[in-house]
């Protein structure tokens, strides 16, 4: 089963925490959802109070970075001028208010820096080589500091001297102006991108949006979007 329809503890998914983690910012008929037509039976029931509309449905998994494309190219039809917060489905957060504030946070700082995707770093409670981690850069009088490199996955060793030197783990939580994130996927992206702007632009449906992935490689978003495009971010600690 995928880890976003589990529990924890046997109380609400993952899925269901980070919905109810986004009603905490916004109203929510402003939280869309996205999800793959191959794990329906896991997300259907659960999803069925979330307006149509608001349901983003992939015909396949193509990594994250082809899944915040869809969901930015599906949000910006709607409002040229939206801001998005990305919210993964894998998180447990012990204190949600403090995430809340953070995420409020970003937000406004994102509105301060129309052009920058604003990432949350949080401080490490240990060296973990299975995660993302943010070295920071020069710090605004905003609290905000410039992004100085993001590192996927280190080893033990380099973790522990990320640690040291103070670097944040990625949340991989980040607020933008949608034209900024599209600027930035085009970069990297500019073929798929076009791609699936002519799809979408097309009103085509979910048939030939399926014929699009059947094409399209798999991507993260870390490492092939994110990680290089550093001049392009800012960051907003979260307390631990």
């Amino acid at each position: 089963m995928p880890k976003q329809y589990c529990s924890l503890n046997g109380g609400m998914t993952l899925l269901q925490q980070a919905f109810e983690r986004a009603r905490r910012v916004v109203p929510p008929e402003r939280i869309c959802v996205i999800v793959a037509d191959q794990h329906r039976d896991f997300w259907d029931a659960a999803l069925a109070i979330l307006h149509a509309d608001n349901l983003i449905v992939q015909p396949r998994n193509c990594g994250t970075a082809i899944g915040i494309l869809l969901c930015v190219l599906t949000m910006l039809r709607r409002d040229a001028q939206a801001h998005i917060v990305f919210l993964p489905a894998d998180h447990h957060v012990a204190e949600e208010h403090v995430l809340a504030e953070r995420l409020h946070a970003a937000v406004d700082a994102g509105k301060r820096h129309p052009t920058r995707l604003m990432l949350l770093g949080t401080t490490p409670t240990a060296a973990d080589p299975a995660l993302g981690y943010i070295i920071p850069g020069y710090p605004s009088p905003d609290g905000t500091h410039e992004v100085e490199r993001l590192i996927e996955k280190p080893g033990v060793a380099r973790a522990q001297r990320l640690c040291a030197m103070g670097a944040l783990w990625n949340t991989f939580i980040f607020a933008a102006r949608g034209s900024a994130l599209l600027a930035m996927l085009r970069d990297r992206l500019r073929t798929i991108v076009a791609q699936m702007e002519t799809t979408i632009a097309d009103d085509a449906g979910h048939r030939e949006l399926a014929k699009l992935y059947a094409h399209l490689p798999s991507i993260d978003f870390s490492r092939e979007i994110a990680c290089g495009a550093e001049s392009g971010m800012r960051l907003l600690a979260v307390p631990e």
